[in-house]
């Protein structure tokens, strides 16, 4: 009952993810909150609040003590409520059990709380499978869950790994197969590799990074140039390995970059999420396939060509054309959002509503709402957000602009791109 018990905490973030959860506490302040009891059943619920990426909350109000919010009480008794429902409906195998591979799916079910779609309780029972064999039949001992992606969780190893565990599907395991493919051949200081995987059981084992860029940023604050700099250059230099391979990221984005840090407290960011990856055929300068990526980081014109596509046959995927270049686009969008620190949604919606007239006459319907029909339209054109911060360095702006630039064939190369930065480091 206890190893159960075990595996179900480690699993409880991804059983919870239909509960929408409307609180906005710190990691800090959850940690201050009095334990009520000392039962499994608080440090399950406790294990899952902490996990959570919450933002500031002000739980004290003028005049009354700190207590615990009503809130978080009545969740608490909820979930302790339809644990202890469960655990009564669990059959005595159960209990006497001491692996879980003894137990069939409807046993393990019995031990759910919450209900699910056939199809989405089958995915979780495979987590709960997957968790048990990486905890007996590896040297790996999950820790806890440090992220999650579409169709992926990801969790922090005992010994300081990330293990990924993919929900099984026949898209995940295609996913799965072209990662540890690519991992093979993009092996790079500058690209997150794979260090183990188990194909039949869906997961792979990678180095544990400190953060994500994105989140990096955001729990940094304020930046040197020069160490922001240093980190782009690293990206620049992944990418221009990828490139000098024949293959295009199509995703790359802040949330696509991982920073790690070394003892000496040393900062080196690597590129992750090779999954969209293309690889174009020799003595060829594009290649055909799906869009795929975030629309705020991709060409134009690719994005452009796609949504035409979907529209003109809509039974069919969006296909497009991608070049190197695009890669290059969303480097320099990344280089611009993180020195102009635009709110693109909003900038965007509002010279839409500017241009709700023109709006029909020269926008082709696509797949995406009006304003996104119109965004792909305004961008291909070769209009661009605008500088914001007057204090972002010229030689920043020019490489933003010689990045983002109509024509595909004027944008740099990535190796270019980590020349240019590299020489400027020498004068931040």
């Amino acid at each position: 009952m206890k190893k159960l018990l075990n595996i179900f905490q480690k699993t409880f973030l991804i059983l919870f993810l239909n509960v929408s959860f409307a609180f906005g506490l710190t990691y800090e302040r959850i940690k201050e909150i009095k334990k009520i009891e000392e039962t499994d059943f608080y440090t399950l619920y406790q294990n899952i609040v902490n996990e959570l990426d919450f933002e500031t909350f002000d739980m004290e109000s003028e005049g009354e003590e700190d207590s615990e919010p009503e809130f978080i009480k009545n969740l608490r008794e909820e979930y302790q409520s339809k644990t202890k429902t469960a655990v009564e409906k669990v059959p005595k195998k159960v209990n006497e059990t001491r692996n879980i591979s003894d137990l069939s799916d409807k046993e393990i079910k019995n031990f759910i709380p919450y209900k699910y779609s056939k199809e989405d309780l089958k995915k979780v029972i495979d987590v709960i499978r997957t968790i048990d064999y990486i905890e007996n039949e590896t040297d790996y001992k999950i820790d806890r869950v440090i992220g999650r992606g579409t169709g992926k969780v990801v969790f922090n190893s005992e010994s300081n790994e990330a293990i990924i565990l993919f929900l099984k599907s026949a898209t995940r395991a295609k996913e799965l197969k072209k990662e540890i493919k690519l991992s093979k051949e993009l092996e790079h200081k500058n690209i997150v590799g794979i260090k183990d995987y188990n194909e039949e059981h869906f997961f792979i084992i990678q180095e544990l990074a400190k953060s994500d860029f994105l989140n990096f940023i955001k729990k940094s604050g304020y930046i040197e140039d020069r160490k922001i700099m240093a980190l782009f250059r690293d990206i620049a230099c992944g990418l221009s390995f990828m490139h000098e391979n024949g293959y295009i990221h199509r995703d790359l984005k802040f949330e696509n970059v991982l920073i790690f840090e070394d003892e000496k407290g040393d900062l080196t960011a690597k590129i992750t999420d090779v999954s969209y990856a293309k690889k174009i055929s020799e003595g060829k300068s594009k290649v055909s396939c799906g869009w795929k990526g975030s629309i705020f980081y991709s060409d134009p014109k690719t994005l452009r060509k796609a949504a035409e596509y979907s529209y003109l046959h809509p039974k069919e995927k969006n296909l497009t054309s991608c070049c190197l270049k695009d890669d290059i686009y969303s480097f320099g969008m990344m280089l611009y959002l993180y020195f102009h620190d635009c709110d693109l949604q909003s900038h965007f919606e509002d010279k839409y509503k500017k241009s709700i007239i023109a709006f029909g006459k020269i926008v082709p319907e696509t797949g995406f709402s009006n304003f996104y029909s119109w965004l792909i339209f305004y961008l291909s054109e070769g209009s661009r957000p605008p500088f914001l911060d007057r204090d972002v360095p010229e030689y920043i702006n020019g490489l933003i602009q010689i990045c983002w630039q109509k024509s595909r064939k004027k944008r740099p190369t990535a190796k270019t791109l980590y020349k240019e930065i590299n020489r400027l480091l020498k004068f931040i």
